[in-house]
């Protein structure tokens, strides 16, 4: 009978352990996401420079098509909202057809930002969205 107690003692201090390491350890994470949403009838390359990883990058977005140009974390879970032009400089869209965006992709106000809450394990979602329609071309 004292064995039996003895092991049912170790299952519980087994179980507390391992629910305490498991809450230690999560800290959460942070990811930012960039997105083109192109919805045009126009296939668009977008160039920028890459601040988070120092590189030049460009991007073909076909026409009616949503691609990202910019995925990122860290740890911790932090919904602090980030800009959406944080780590991308020199945004530039080029058309081969020569029509003109005439949507600013430099205006932060032109995007759109989702923050998804801070979940259980601390896990935020930053995504941000430049949408491209017919409307903003001349």
């Amino acid at each position: 009978m004292e064995n039996m107690c003895q092991i049912k003692h170790m299952k519980y201090v087994c179980l507390a352990l391992l629910s305490a390491t498991l809450f230690c350890s999560c800290e959460g994470e942070t990811t930012w996401i960039k997105q083109i949403d192109n919805q045009s009838n126009f296939d668009v390359t977008v160039s920028y420079y890459d601040s988070y990883s120092s590189e030049d990058a460009s991007k073909v977005v076909d026409a009616h098509t949503t691609e990202i140009i910019f995925y990122g974390e860290k740890r911790g879970g932090d919904d602090t909202p980030l800009d959406c032009l944080e780590y991308l400089d020199d945004l530039e869209v080029v058309l081969d057809s020569g029509a003109v965006l005439t949507k600013d992709i430099n205006d932060s106000g032109n995007w759109e930002r989702e923050i998804s809450e801070k979940n259980l394990g601390g896990v935020v979602n930053q995504t941000c969205r430049f949408s491209i329609e017919n409307d903003d071309f001349e």
